[in-house]
């Protein structure tokens, strides 16, 4: 099973009460359930009015579990850099951006 936090992904056998537990607030399941958020509600992130109706009071709380959302719905620099370093594609990319960086640098620098 993945590690979502490790991946900034969400494994498909994962619940959010599982979810819930791996980020240290299992005691806020029930709130979660009652209204009826799960995995899907949470790919458009959580706002104060959402944290409001989960009664997540607690400022670190809201913080970590924003912060946390945030990372299941967007990946991670490092995630895309390793996605990219399996494939060719990384070479051409990085050649590339090599050429556009040079380009901008001579055409800055009045050098051609």
């Amino acid at each position: 099973m993945l590690d979502i936090a490790e991946q900034g992904q969400i494994d498909s056998s994962t619940t959010i009460e599982e979810w819930l537990e791996r980020i240290g607030f299992s005691e806020y399941i029930e709130n979660f359930r009652a209204e009826g958020f799960d995995f899907a509600a949470l790919q458009y992130g959580l706002d104060q009015e959402d944290l409001k109706a989960l009664r997540i009071t607690k400022k670190g709380h809201q913080k970590k579990l924003i912060f946390e959302v945030q990372q299941l719905i967007s990946p991670s620099i490092l995630f895309l850099f390793f996605f990219f370093f399996k494939k060719k594609t990384f070479y051409y990319f990085s050649l590339f951006f090599i050429l556009i960086v040079l380009f901008l640098f001579l055409f800055c620098c009045d050098l051609f």
